[in-house]
């Protein structure tokens, strides 16, 4: 984690010295709590790797990158994107994840994403990105899980 936040770090400090745009995802997956309930923590890892890995391969290589935030939760940093553009990406990545089941243990589980969207504001400090990243997070999740929401 700490390695992650560095790197993190550094990307919201680049944005703000070229004054560039970058926005980030919080994606958090729906119902995980009863994917480890009910088939244990072995399955609910391998679906967490599957996710992850889905997340990555749809996503610009060497510029955006993917970080486990916490338990079921994912964090996207994409540079150079604007609020409008991690939009577009972002039904895309609901896409990736929801289309396909999860093959685990000889089942097929199927998985989807709520999606928090925010963007860099100027001289906005890390911490207060990912609050409004969150923020966002949780209203797709009280809007009804595996959709998307960004400030605007």
């Amino acid at each position: 984690r700490r390695s992650f936040l560095k790197l993190f770090d550094g990307a919201v400090s680049a944005a703000n010295r070229r004054q560039s745009p970058l926005s980030v995802l919080l994606i958090d997956l729906d119902h995980f709590k009863r994917i480890n309930d009910t088939h244990g923590h072995g399955v609910g890892d391998i679906v967490l790797r599957e996710v992850a890995s889905r997340l990555q391969s749809h996503l610009r290589s060497q510029v955006d990158w993917v970080a486990r935030y916490g338990g079921e939760e994912f964090l996207v940093v994409m540079p150079e994107t604007t609020v409008h553009e991690a939009l577009e990406s972002t039904q895309r990545l609901a896409d990736v994840v929801r289309t396909k089941p999860v093959l685990a243990q000889g089942m097929a589980l199927q998985v989807t994403a709520s999606f928090g969207i925010a963007q860099l504001r100027e001289g906005e400090t890390l911490q207060s990105l990912l609050e409004r990243a969150d923020s966002m997070l949780y209203q797709a999740k009280a809007d009804g899980r595996d959709c998307a929401r960004m400030e605007v």
